[in-house]
Order: structure tokens, then C-alpha cells, then sequence
């Protein structure tokens, strides 16, 4: 799959659009007498769409209550509660997914013109296009709720008259393309077109695409199909290598790569992934994001219970006797890093990484550690240049997917054990207690969701689709405890960090971007917004 990066940055040149409603004509596009012609032609564009998945992820928790940036320039209103129309956030999700959406269609229309292709190839290559097409759709209607459904390329005038349709109409389409996607797809691809989208990865994404919109008997039936494939396994610290190491770079081949179902491909010099220095702490990076208090306090103590239960957690050493996957997430004051003590208090002696000592130092006390490797460069200029692959599915989604939705469904029986139990364990956790109601499983799938993928960019999505915004991202979010007299880390007080944040029911979906109310009159914006 790598191999094909270099002619996709000369296909992204080829198909550049204009900025408005749907990216919906785009003057240089390839014409069907000058392009579509052999097989090649549509595998390089199709190479193209894979664009469209992310560089990385991580600066999305700064949308929900698990951490603040530590850069602060990059912050934005969004994640202060500012949900403002005219925020040019929503205008560029909105456009640049359209815009997507847009060159699927063209791939799935031109295709048909090529003659000279193997039947296999094409099915394989449809069923990519209608993955991304459903994949795009999801990543509009789950922050916008009704959108327009695309399913063809558009002309100039028909992209002035469409209309949001129904969100029930939006998930069918979606996920009838994945389900067709899923049909034609292999379950492993060999060789050089390793990273392609799979069997696995279009049932994952369609079982997420269930569970956020709450079709918990066909979440967990989709999400048993990926589990019944047998290609997929947890990376297990006991038989394999560390949870940490999990999260580091690794290529084709590695026993790592079994837990990933769906990854973004980046390849050093040609498409390379820049966020080791983007996350990476003052005196080494550019300051990535701050956890917040409340996400340290969501872990577990070793004996499976929580901090306001567990006889092991002192409030002192809140590091000891933890979940392991806390270390993994959180840097902090007293830890070391690339043979670096960090120390975050808020005096001048701790600068750069002391609380407000530096520009882009943390707000929290707390620094972003999970896919930071303490062995690698993340000094030099070649840490902007790396070849690591962001995890976009990994196999701890599906058992959670299935977990969750089986226990909404039937309640929890033995296979919701059996799944969350997986994910708890292979990081050396103990198995959840016998006899847990359905709400009080509930709870504990949703903390399991939290802390196991911290750090990684969905929070914020569990939060809307749990509909939750209200408890967790209004008001005042802190940091660690300091006490200012003794200048002592964990005694005293928390840390206020950042603003006030502001939340109201309908920020549960963005607006629609102003602009493109002014170009369609037939578009109706969300409510509450003005």
C-alpha cells in the first residue's frame, strides 16, 4: 500500500476542488477521455481517497473532558464551547468530507468506462469506493445528525437544490455500503497491497456505526462477524510485549499489526506522520495535550476497583497501584522520559514542562504519553518525518462494540464477560466481578472504553452518543494537586486548567456552516443555533 503514496500526492494535485457546498465542482477534474482508461488508472485513484483517512487523532480529545492542549494556538472555540456557525472547524469538516464523498462517486462512475480490468480488481476496487463513500458519510451525519445523501457526482446546479435527508435514512445508506463493501473485500491483503481496507475493517466500521446510533442487536451481531473471522487478536503483555510497545512504530509483519483492523499508512519522506514532535512535551516537541484530572481519576487500581474504593490508592502517590494503562497515557511530575525527570509544577525551576513556565507548557500538570516511544528521536528535525500508522480500528473496539451492544440488548451474560474481560486482562487487570446488574455493567464498559482508549480520539464521539455532554463538559476541568507553600506535586488543591468550558443540549450536533446555508436555501440549520 505504501508504495502507491508518491502517485497519490500527484492524484490529490489532479483532483483539487473548490472551496463551497459539497467541494461540488472542481474545474481541473480528470475527464473521463484523458484518464479512465486501464486498470492502473483507477487503482491510482482510489490510492488517492485513502487521504481521507487522518494523520493522526489524538488533538480530537480536546473536544470532550479527557484533556486540554498543550498547544495553545491550536486549541480553537469548539473545545472551549464555542459552537459558532461561522467557525471556520465546521465549514472545513464539511467541505473537505463532501469533498471526499465527491471523488468516491467519480471513482465508482468512472470505473465503468474501463474496459480492459480484471472482475476482481473492479469489485475490489467498488467495494473500496463504497467504503470510503459510507466512512465519510459517518464522519458527516455523527457531528451534523441529518445531512444530504451523495451517492453520484454532482453538476453545478444540483448542488444548489439538495436537502438534509432523515438520520435513519443516512445510517441505512451507510451502512448498506459497508455491508456491500464487506461483501467483495478480502479478509487479508498480501504483499504490497498490505493497509487496503478489509473484510474486517468495513464490518468494524459498520458495527461502529450501529453502536453510535444505538442498533444494539445489530452492532453486536455485525461486531461477532469480525470476531468470527479469526484474524484478529489483543496484543497480550503476558505472551507478546508490552501494552506500551503496542502504541510505537511498527511495520508489515509485526505481531502488533493483529490487533490493528483499520490503520492510516504513512511512510516517511513521501507521506510521512509528524505527530511524535506535534506531542511530544516542551524540550522535545511542540507540547501535544494535557490529560485532565478527571481522566487520571478514571483508572482503576490494580484490585479492580475505583480510587473513592480501592484500600491501595493514596492520594500522594495517585500513580501507584493503578491500572497500567494509566502510565501508558499520562507523563507526569517525577517520571522519567528519554532519561529526562519530568517535573510540572508551576515554578520556574520546573521550565519548559512546568504548569505555565512555557507558552505551550501543560495547563494540567499532566502530559500525553501513549504512542510516544522513550527509545525513539523525538528531538531531531527527522521526528516531523516518521512512518508511523495511527490506529483507526484496533480489535479492542470490536470486543468493547460487541460487549456493549450485547449487554443493552440481552443483558450480561456470559460473552459480555467473556469480551470485556479480554481487553481488562491482557493488560494484567482482574476480571470484572460475578453478578453485575445491566446498569452496573453498563458503567463499567463505559469506563473500559475510556481508559483503554485514551488518548486515541473518540471520547468525544462516546460522549455525544451517550449523550453526556452536559455532566462531563461544563464548567471548570482541573489538573494535578499542588500546594503552593511547599511547592509539592499531588497534596493541596487541583489545578484549574483553562477556561470555563460552556455546553448546551444542542451542541450535541454541530451547526451548519453558515456558508453553506447561504448557497442552498434548501439546507436547514440544527437547532438552537441562530
Amino acid at each position: 500500500m505504501k508504495k502507491y503514496i508518491v502517485l497519490l500526492l500527484t492524484i490529490i494535485a489532479f483532483t483539487s476542488c473548490e472551496d463551497g457546498f459539497l467541494d461540488r465542482y472542481p474545474k481541473d477534474e480528470l475527464s473521463a477521455g484523458s484518464f479512465w482508461k486501464q486498470e492502473q488508472d483507477a487503482v491510482q485513484f482510489l490510492t488517492s481517497i485513502y487521504q481521507y483517512f487522518p494523520m493522526f487523532l489524538i488533538d480530537d480529545e480536546i473536544y470532550s473532558d479527557n484533556a486540554l492542549h498543550g498547544i495553545k494556538w491550536a486549541e480553537g472555540d469548539v473545545a472551549k464551547g464555542i459552537y459558532d456557525p461561522l467557525n471556520g472547524t465546521f465549514k472545513g469538516h464539511w467541505s473537505g468530507k463532501y469533498g471526499g464523498v465527491r471523488k468516491t462517486n467519480v471513482l465508482l462512475e468512472n470505473i465503468e468506462n474501463i474496459e480492459d480490468i480484471d472482475p476482481t480488481v473492479k469489485a475490489q476496487i467498488i467495494a473500496q469506493g463504497r467504503f470510503f463513500r459510507a466512512y465519510l458519510h459517518f464522519d458527516l451525519c455523527k457531528v451534523f445528525g441529518d445531512i444530504p445523501v451523495i451517492d453520484k457526482s454532482l453538476t453545478l446546479e444540483e448542488s444548489y437544490t439538495v436537502s438534509r435527508a432523515p438520520i435513519a435514512q443516512v445510517v441505512d445508506f451507510i451502512t448498506a455500503d459497508l455491508a456491500a463493501a464487506a461483501a467483495d473485500l478480502p479478509v487479508e491483503w498480501a504483499g504490497e497491497e498490505y493497509g487496503r481496507v478489509t473484510k474486517g475493517a468495513a464490518l468494524a466500521m459498520k458495527a461502529r456505526v450501529e453502536l453510535f446510533y444505538s442498533n444494539w442487536a445489530d452492532a453486536a451481531a455485525t461486531a461477532k462477524q469480525v470476531m468470527d473471522l479469526d484474524v484478529y487478536e489483543l496484543y497480550d503483555q503476558e505472551n507478546t510485549g508490552s501494552y506500551a510497545e503496542l502504541f510505537y512504530t511498527s511495520e508489515q509483519g509485526d505481531p502488533r499489526k493483529a490487533e490493528m483492523v483499520l490503520e492510516t499508512q504513512r511512510k516517511a519522506d513521501d507521506y510521512e506522520n509528524w505527530h511524535n514532535k506535534w506531542s511530544a512535551p516542551p524540550g522535545f516537541g511542540w507540547g501535544g495535550i494535557n490529560p485532565t484530572q478527571s481522566f487520571v481519576d478514571e483508572f482503576e487500581c490494580i484490585d479492580g476497583k475505583t480510587i473513592a474504593e480501592s484500600d491501595l490508592y493514596d492520594d500522594t502517590k495517585p500513580f501507584e497501584n493503578r491500572d497500567p494503562r494509566l502510565e501508558v497515557n499520562v507523563l507526569h511530575h517525577g517520571e522519567t522520559f528519554q532519561d529526562q525527570e519530568i517535573r510540572t509544577r508551576p515554578v520556574q525551576e520546573d521550565y519548559p514542562r512546568g504548569i505555565a513556565t512555557h507558552r505551550d507548557a501543560t495547563s494540567t500538570g499532566y502530559y500525553q504519553e501513549k504512542f510516544l516511544n522513550p527509545n525513539e528521536d523525538i528531538t531531531g528535525a527527522d521526528a516531523w518525518n516518521t512512518s508511523h500508522d495511527w490506529p483507526i480500528i484496533r480489535y479492542a473496539e470490536v470486543l468493547l462494540t460487541y460487549a456493549e451492544a450485547r449487554n443493552e440488548a440481552t443483558g450480561p451474560d456470559a460473552e459480555v464477560y467473556s469480551a470485556v474481560n479480554k481487553v481488562r486482562t491482557r493488560v494484567g487487570m482482574p476480571e470484572l466481578p460475578a453478578g453485575l446488574s445491566k446498569d452496573e455493567m453498563r458503567e463499567r464498559i463505559r469506563r473500559e472504553w475510556r481508559v483503554e482508549f485514551g488518548m486515541e480520539g473518540r471520547r468525544w464521539l462516546d460522549i455525544r452518543r451517550w449523550d453526556i455532554g452536559s455532566e462531563v463538559l461544563q464548567g471548570q476541568y482541573y489538573g494535578m494537586k499542588y500546594d503552593p507553600e511547599t511547592q509539592t506535586p499531588f497534596i493541596g488543591e487541583n489545578v484549574a486548567a483553562g477556561v470555563v468550558r460552556q455546553y448546551e443540549s444542542h451542541n450535541r450536533l454541530w451547526p451548519i456552516p453558515k456558508s453553506q446555508l447561504d448557497l442552498n436555501e434548501n439546507l436547514t440549520q440544527n437547532p438552537g443555533y441562530n
